[in-house]
């Protein structure tokens, strides 16, 4: 039975019926260019995570706590990023998301984002 490697796309045909590379070393090769990619990919979103809370941090620093949607937009804040899910409460009409060290809170009418520094 013929089977086509994973990594060169060479065929092969002497090693175990589950096998998925021609050898050793394209399996090594294939898993550490899978890693590099994962690994750039993840710097990037850190990267980007990092930016957003640089902004908020910027703001808290001048002292600034509630801030226009599209001034964050316009500094390049990101807002699909977070790093916890969103808690809603709906009675009071808004929405927490958190941001590394701070709490993004989004009002109903959505045009001001509050933040606040999370204490510990």
């Amino acid at each position: 039975m013929s089977m086509k490697c994973l990594n060169c796309g060479g065929e092969f045909s002497d090693r175990r019926s589950d096998s998925i590379y021609c050898s050793d070393k394209c399996g090594w090769t294939y898993r550490n260019n899978l890693k590099k990619i994962n690994y750039q990919f993840r710097n990037q979103e850190v990267k980007k995570l990092m930016k957003s809370a640089n902004i908020f941090e910027y703001f808290d620093n001048q002292g600034i706590r509630q801030i226009p949607k599209e001034v964050l937009k316009f500094v390049g804040f990101n807002f699909d990023l977070t790093t916890s899910p969103v808690k809603y409460n709906k009675e009071k009409g808004y929405a927490f998301h958190k941001l590394l060290e701070y709490w993004i809170i989004i009002r109903a009418d959505k045009e001001m984002i509050e933040i606040q520094k999370i204490k510990e």
